[in-house]
């Protein structure tokens, strides 16, 4: 995880050694240090997807999974949801190769869930990244994927999640 988190991290205090010293196969903290070290503290959807990924139950749960194991960092897979949902259902299945989902097909129809990705890692809204923009001139935050996956509880077109109030749209890990 250093390799990816060196750049998605967050913010990181340096350390007496240069981090841009760094080299693959090192310890990067000893480079540069977190700057969140409380783990309820709230992380935002741009600045901190290693954090995010390491909050996951996924993660928690696996011995081996890493940016790796989704992202292919020589490829660009930006938008191609069918790769993505073949990485979840390579630990995600049921015996006969099916989807492992907790809804009803025709539930995740009617949500137009129809993929892990929508469901387990929404577009949130960024506190620290914002745009303005012509048509509303004001600050419209920039929504990315979390990678905090999780069972998200259903939202509405209205609704927007972000760093403030992930807690109360988290069903359960």
């Amino acid at each position: 995880l250093d390799g990816c988190a060196l750049c998605h991290s967050g913010l990181r205090s340096r350390s007496r050694i240069p981090a841009f010293s760094y080299l693959l196969g090192n310890d990067l903290n000893t480079y540069s240090f977190p700057s969140v070290t409380n783990p309820n503290q709230n992380l935002d959807v741009h600045g901190n997807q290693v954090g995010l990924l390491e909050r996951s139950a996924c993660f928690k749960k696996s011995e081996t999974m890493d940016c790796a194991t989704c992202h292919n960092v020589h490829e660009n897979q930006r938008g191609n949801i069918n790769l993505f949902i073949s990485k979840c259902l390579s630990c995600h299945k049921t015996n006969d190769n099916k989807m492992d989902c907790g809804l009803p097909l025709a539930e995740r129809k009617v949500q137009k869930h129809q993929n892990c990705i929508s469901c387990h890692m929404p577009l949130m809204a960024s506190e620290s990244m914002k745009l303005r923009t012509t048509v509303r001139d004001s600050l419209q935050a920039v929504k990315l994927r979390t990678h905090h996956i999780a069972v998200y509880k259903e939202m509405n077109s209205n609704s927007s999640i972000n760093a403030n109030n992930l807690d109360s749209y988290i069903s359960g890990l």
